[in-house]
């Protein structure tokens, strides 16, 4: 939904923004749609041997699973900040009087 969200986003300023931002953009948020899908997925699978085993083993298992949902919001932001650089150097302010 996000990535949803910022490709509507980054659609406004196709047409105005720098065609490079643009692109790098694009390929952020398809980058980023790519790492959603491949851990999306993905299967974590706890295999238990022993019961002493299994706390070590469900620990590595969390770890990884943290990892990759790190990684993958790390590509979100970075969609996002790609996004947001092209709406700012598109969108121009205009400033007002100073109230006296």
């Amino acid at each position: 939904e996000r990535l949803t969200r910022l490709s509507s986003i980054l659609s406004k300023f196709t047409t105005t923004g720098d065609p490079d931002d643009v692109a790098d953009a694009t390929a952020a948020i398809e980058a980023a749609k790519t790492a959603v899908t491949a851990q999306a997925a993905k299967d974590y699978v706890l295999e238990v041997t022993t019961e002493t085993a299994l706390k070590t083993n469900a620990r590595a298992l969390i770890k990884e699973f943290i990892t990759d949902m790190k990684a993958v919001n790390e590509k979100i932001r970075l969609a996002t900040v790609a996004v947001a650089k092209v709406a700012k150097a598109t969108v121009t302010v205009t400033p007002t009087a100073a109230a006296e």
